[in-house]
């Protein structure tokens, strides 16, 4: 894995970026506006609800605990 500026730091290992899709540890896509943030927080998962502002991953809807 590279260690760069746009590798993806989060402290849900279920983190996925929004706009680009990619995962927790990997960099983000070079297009992708999110890059040049530090620490990415839930507000910027593709997995928050806008409803009730809670994790709707899949492994979380199960029961899962990350």
């Amino acid at each position: 894995m590279q260690n760069n500026d746009r590798t993806i730091i989060a402290e849900c290992p279920l983190f996925v970026c929004r706009i680009c899709h990619t995962k927790t540890g990997h960099p983000h896509q070079i297009w992708c506006t999110l890059s040049v943030k530090g620490t990415a927080d839930c507000t910027d998962c593709l997995y928050r609800q806008d409803i009730n502002g809670l994790c709707g991953h899949p492994y979380k809807r199960k029961g899962g605990d990350a």
